[in-house]
Order: structure tokens, then sequence, then C-alpha cells
């Protein structure tokens, strides 16, 4: 390679760091049929998506695309940057509004009889990940069951909120001490509160 191709790559890897398309982004839940949960900061009733990151460090998914129909992928493109933390969640809420840096909102909605969630990468035709599901249940959110993520299933409690804390501690969501406490706020055997403080716990306690 040329000395001055050599110093451009340098250049531009140095002012655009997140040039590289992560594959490990992932569609890690849902709620197509929200009738009364209140979600996001403004506290709205809409249906919602959320994104996982398993990378040990940020990513900027600014410029990737969100659809729920494969004959059009670029239905709605993530604004530049949009920067979901390293073993953190990125919540997109289905109606018009300001994002912020935890939420983003969507322009179109989720289909609560059943449809396809795609992500896509900036080229707007590969996708790096998708999920088709059947009827929804009301107020009830399908996600990635923890300790195996290939496998989805109907999450009885609202969980965005339970995540955000998680993603301070620093652990993977696989984690088996994280995903008992999940199983525990799921069957309602602790509380939001508690499992606050067991995520205080967590920062405090190194990971094994």
């Amino acid at each position: 390679m040329k000395p001055h191709l050599k110093a451009f790559f340098v250049v531009l890897l140095i002012n655009f760091p997140f040039l590289s398309i992560s594959q490990d982004v992932i569609i890690n839940e849902f709620m197509a049929s929200n009738e009364s949960v209140e979600v996001g900061n403004n506290q709205l009733n809409e249906d919602w998506i959320e994104l996982y990151n398993s990378e040990s460090q940020n990513v900027n998914i600014g410029g990737y695309y969100l659809s729920d129909d494969s004959n059009d992928l670029e239905k709605f493109q993530f604004p530049e940057p949009t920067i979901i933390p390293a073993y953190g969640y990125l919540l997109l809420i289905s109606t018009e509004g300001n994002s912020s840096g935890s939420e983003v909102y969507i322009d179109f909605s989720i289909s609560k009889s059943g449809e396809e969630l795609l992500l896509v990468a900036p080229d707007g035709s590969s996708v790096l990940d998708s999920f088709s599901f059947r009827t929804q249940r009301s107020n009830i959110s399908m996600g990635r069951d923890p300790l195996n993520l290939n496998l989805w299933r109907y999450l009885e409690k609202f969980t965005p909120e339970v995540k955000e804390l998680l993603a301070k501690t620093g652990r993977k969501l696989d984690d088996k001490a994280v995903y008992a406490m999940i199983k525990k706020l799921d069957a309602g055997e602790i509380t939001h509160e508690h499992f606050s403080e067991i995520c205080e716990h967590f920062e405090r306690t190194p990971r094994t």
C-alpha cells in the first residue's frame, strides 16, 4: 500500500472509531401489545423494543436500520451517534418524540398479531439479527432467556428499568447470579428496591 494511503486509513480510524459493524448487538426483548405499561422517561403506554450490546466496549449503531418488513429494510435509521454501553441496553419506543441517550423513538409500531423484527447494517441490506413472532399477549413482553440467548420466552415482568440497573454492574446478561435474580424478580419474590440493593452489591463484588 502506498504511504499516503496508509496515512489516510490511520486518520480515518482515529476520527471514526465506530466504523466496524458490530455482530454483537442483538434484538433482546419487545412488547407488541402495550395497553397500560408505562415505558421510558415520559412514561408512555407504547410498544417497545430493546437492543442488547454483548460486547465489552461501547458500540455506536448510528446509521444502522430497524425494520419489521423484509421488503423494506431501511424503514427506520438510527441517528448518529446512537451509543449502547458495554453490556448495556437501548430502549426503542414506538412513537414520535425526541430521542435521548438511553432511549430512541422509532416511527413505526409493532403488530401484536405477529410479524418480524430486523436489525440491519448501515449498508441497508445485511441483516445482523432478526426474530419472527406470533400473536402477543397484552402487557407482557417477549425476550431472550439469559442463559440461552437463542431461546425466547414470555417475561411476566416489565424489565427495561431493571436492565438499566444491571448495565452499571459490568456483568454479562448470562451471569448465573444475575439470571437468578431476574428469575426471582419475574416471580415476584423480590422487589425492584431489593434488586437495586443487589446491583449495588454486584458493583462491590469482583466477578468470578
